[in-house]
């Protein structure tokens, strides 16, 4: 499935102009073993410059139980 093929190109639609790009990654692989890795691009799509951007994350620390 090409995933590039959901993104709407509809100038009317009002939004900040963001594009997220996330991967995640867990390895069965000691020391690694307990761990999810981010990876997130956040990348401006659109044609005003942000200055002022903050983003933060919260995750529940109770994995697997």
């Amino acid at each position: 499935m090409n995933l590039n093929t959901i993104l709407i190109d509809d100038s009317s639609r009002r939004g900040l102009g963001l594009e997220l790009r996330c991967r995640l990654m867990q390895f069965a692989a000691t020391p690694a073993e307990d761990v999810i890795f981010y990876i997130i691009e956040i990348i401006n799509v659109s044609d005003k410059r942000l200055d002022k951007v903050v983003a933060g994350m919260f995750g529940d620390p109770h994995i697997g139980g």
